[in-house]
């Protein structure tokens, strides 16, 4: 993982995890991984939808949040979108984490949403 992103991620994220698989430092070659920043609101529901809409990253796509209540609105406004959605933090039971996880992993759901919970080793593929 980029040191940046490392950084980010202890300044944004209570316990974060970090998972290697494969070679340190690199993401598999079937992951794009992206950051980016953007101050407001508005403007991040914005981007958020170009990219969605953009085509240019195929289902499934992980959006991570830094607290669960953000995980629920961002899943609203990505359902708002016309996207399907799904949450994984830690308010939910681990049957409803496991549900996500699988609509996920059977195509019926574009987007999960998750907070740092997801980044502890998931498999959506």
């Amino acid at each position: 993982m980029p040191s940046i992103v490392e950084r980010i991620a202890k300044k944004y994220l209570r316990r974060p995890a970090i998972v290697t698989i494969g070679n340190i430092g690199e993401a598999v070659d079937t992951v794009e991984q992206r950051v980016e920043f953007v101050s407001g609101e508005d403007k991040r529901k914005k981007r958020l939808q170009q990219i969605l809409s953009s085509g240019d990253f195929a289902p499934p796509i992980i959006v991570f949040v830094n607290i669960k209540r953000n995980c629920d609105a961002v899943a609203r406004d990505v359902k708002h979108m016309g996207f399907s959605a799904v949450t994984l933090h830690g308010s939910k039971t681990q049957d409803q984490r496991e549900a996500a996880l699988a609509s996920v992993r059977n195509g019926q759901t574009d987007v999960l949403v998750a907070t740092d919970l997801a980044g502890r080793g998931i498999d959506v593929a």
